[in-house]
């Protein structure tokens, strides 16, 4: 339920695909990917963050490792 409405958040106050990827065979742990397309790397970066502080604010308690990579 908590994984559902993370993902359901982010997909639309950002406009960006969501995904459970990791650990679907375990009800007490999830983790997620969010993916964004830009010609702008800055702008990315920023809407990339600012969904980290969005998820970080929402769910202190669980969240465990926010990483952000970008690939050229």
């Amino acid at each position: 339920m908590v994984v559902k409405a993370i993902k359901d958040r982010l997909r639309s106050r950002f406009n960006a695909s969501v995904a459970e990827i990791g650990y679907q065979e375990l009800w007490q742990r999830a983790q997620l990917s969010a993916v964004s397309v830009s010609s702008e790397r800055r702008g990315l970066q920023s809407l990339l963050e600012a969904m980290a502080r969005e998820v970080e604010e929402r769910y202190p308690s669980e969240l465990v490792e926010v990483a952000i990579e970008f690939i050229d």
